[in-house]
């Protein structure tokens, strides 16, 4: 059976597992949607070299516009190897699935306040709490995006929004 004190830090743990499954969740999302956006318009601007360059003798206005082209290319391919999209999507995706069982292993404790077990299983919820958050610190923090999950979670269990 948990006290007063460690049923709040049940609570506590499910609202902020759940908040942080979905800001994970979010964030997933995007690296991925940016790293199809940059592999698009890698890709546009590729074929538009080529085309550019079977242009070149063609048209006396477009003798710059291959090599700009090529140098854009450059650039987008150099993000995209620098910024590591793909690898920082696979590190949030799994966050957020971690995240989400954590977030209902807290309910399932929360159901289960008054058993027996209780006290332990919190313990053992707060250590795995700790082991998630290191992994999340070689990802960017977006404080907007946290508020926005937060007050949203809260909305859902009907608590005022934090301004």
């Amino acid at each position: 059976m948990l006290t007063d004190q460690q049923q709040q830090r049940v609570w506590e743990g499910l609202f902020y597992g759940q908040v942080r499954a979905a800001y994970f969740g979010e964030l997933a999302n995007r690296f991925s949607m940016r790293q199809q956006q940059v592999s698009a318009a890698t890709l546009f601007l590729s074929s538009g070299a080529v085309v550019g360059y079977a242009l070149r003798e063609v048209s006396p206005y477009l003798p710059h516009a291959a090599t700009i082209i090529s140098l854009l290319t450059a650039v987008l391919s150099a993000y995209n190897f620098t910024a590591q999209l793909t690898k920082r999507s696979v590190e949030a995706a799994d966050l957020h699935l971690k995240w989400g069982q954590l977030s209902n292993d807290w309910q399932e404790l929360w159901d289960q306040m008054y058993a027996e077990d209780a006290p332990d299983r919190l313990v053992a919820l707060e250590r795995k709490a700790t082991e998630y958050g290191k992994p999340s610190l070689s990802l960017p923090w977006e404080p907007r995006l946290m508020e926005k999950w937060e007050n949203h979670i809260r909305e859902l269990h009907h608590q005022p929004a934090m301004s």
